[in-house]
Formats: C-alpha cells, sequence, structure tokens
C-alpha cells in the first residue's frame, strides 16, 4: 500500500487537535461537511478512509500535525483508541505501546500484574522486563500486590507505566 504524500493528506482534510476529529477540506465524490469523517473499527479505531484506503486517524492526525508519517506505533495515552486528541498520541515502540495496555480479561484479579496463589491465600506479583519475569513477592491483599506492581512499572517503564 501507496501512503499518500503528507502535503496530500493535509490539503484535503482537516484535524481539530483539541477534539480529535477530522473534516474533509475539499469536495469530492460522496464527502459531506455537516459531520466528522471516519467510522469506527471492530476495534474501537476510527478509520479515515482516503482514496478507498482506510487509514487509523491516529496517524493520519501525526501526519496532519508532524508533516510526515510516522515510523513507530502511535500510543493513546489512555488506552481509548477513538481518542485521538493530540495531547493523547505519542510515538511509542511496539514493547512501549504494550506496557501502556490494559489487564488482560482473563486476569481473574482485575489488577495488572496481580494473581492469586492457587491453593493458598493471599497474591503474588510480578512484571515482565525484557522478556523475563520478575516475581515482586507474595503479600497479604490484593492491595499490597497492586503496590508492588505499581512501583516496579513506574520503575521499568516510567510514562508508559500503566497500572490498572
Amino acid at each position: 500500500m501507496t501512503l499518500p504524500s503528507p502535503n496530500e493528506v493535509r490539503k484535503n482534510i482537516m484535524y481539530d487537535p483539541n477534539t480529535g476529529l477530522f473534516w474533509w477540506k475539499l469536495r469530492g465524490c460522496s464527502r459531506r461537511f455537516d459531520r466528522p469523517i471516519g467510522s469506527v473499527s471492530s476495534q474501537g479505531y476510527i478509520i479515515v478512509r482516503y482514496k478507498n484506503i482506510g487509514h487509523k486517524a491516529h496517524r493520519v492526525a501525526w501526519v496532519i500535525m508532524k508533516g510526515r508519517w510516522p515510523k513507530l506505533q502511535i500510543d493513546h495515552k489512555d488506552t481509548n483508541p477513538s481518542n485521538n486528541k493530540w495531547n493523547n498520541l505519542r510515538l511509542a515502540t511496539r514493547t512501549q505501546n504494550k506496557r501502556n495496555g490494559r489487564c488482560y480479561k482473563n486476569n481473574k484479579t482485575g489488577i495488572k500484574g496481580v494473581h492469586t496463589r492457587s491453593g493458598r491465600s493471599g497474591c503474588q506479583s510480578s512484571i515482565r522486563v525484557n522478556r523475563k519475569l520478575k516475581y515482586l513477592g507474595s503479600f497479604a491483599t490484593l492491595e499490597e500486590a497492586a503496590a508492588a506492581y505499581a512501583v516496579a512499572a513506574k520503575k521499568y517503564f516510567g510514562e508508559f507505566a500503566r497500572t490498572a
């Protein structure tokens, strides 16, 4: 897939960094000016169709604001894939983007980095750093285990640390 030039995108699409919405600038076949452009994908991302090719809106926002297509991934700081406000977007490696991800749905505790101990009371906390699992300890309560994960996440992941 050949990407349109940044100048071409800027010429045809307007982006409001405060709302994260996109609008057509120029008239064309079936272009509407009475509502923002884009549709929601099954994963929750806004897709902007340009010349019959769908582009993720956060990448289009990057092109319009920076004048170039991003070489890395674009991370949504709040993990909401539909929130394309400029202050919610940042460049990220795949690893950084995953670190900012939410707790997996199959996590029985509902707290990232915390799991129950099979056959015992209390919880354990662990974190994966550079593909290695680091054991953070056993704790009497979920709150203590969550706090241990939060400290470790801040230490290892910095601004990409997500604890919930």
